[in-house]
């Protein structure tokens, strides 16, 4: 699959694995440039090394979906429930949600001469697969790893 992506004497080095929002993100290190191949419809970015500074580990709160769930349920209690009661739940949810429906999520954002589209593209989850052998190539070709 990659194979006719590389250019004629580049090498795939490493490569990380993650499945994302119901793609499949392939990102791979040769020793041109990153590539990026996102399933299922094989869409290719590269990423030119020059333009990689460092990659930083970066961690960013979000509620998970329960907070959608929870607010279906307000709105559904909205109908059962005299109104006062359902401010009260309303309320209680909000607190609830807040406090034990956050997670944080970790990953490696690749940052250089990077567009905002591109910065999205370019962050690895932390718990990606192989992202340890990826981390400790991009070391070994020069490239800041901030952790």
């Amino acid at each position: 699959m990659i194979r006719e992506y590389l250019e004629k004497g580049e090498n795939v080095i490493t490569d990380t694995f993650v499945n994302f929002h119901s793609y499949d993100y392939h990102y791979f290190v040769t020793n041109k440039r990153l590539i990026c191949l996102r399933r299922p419809a094989y869409v290719f970015h590269e990423l030119n090394l020059s333009k990689v500074r460092s990659i930083v580990l970066s961690e960013e709160k979000k509620l998970k979906t329960e907070f959608f769930v929870a607010g279906l349920v307000t709105i559904f209690a909205a109908w059962i429930f005299p109104f006062s009661e359902m401010i009260a739940a309303f309320g209680a949810s909000l607190i609830v949600i807040s406090v034990f429906f956050k997670r944080k999520e970790k990953y490696y954002q690749i940052d250089g001469d990077l567009n905002e589209e591109e910065k999205k593209l370019w962050r690895i989850p932390a718990n990606a697969e192989n992202v340890d052998e990826f981390l400790r190539v991009m070391k070994e070709i020069g490239k800041d790893v901030i952790v």
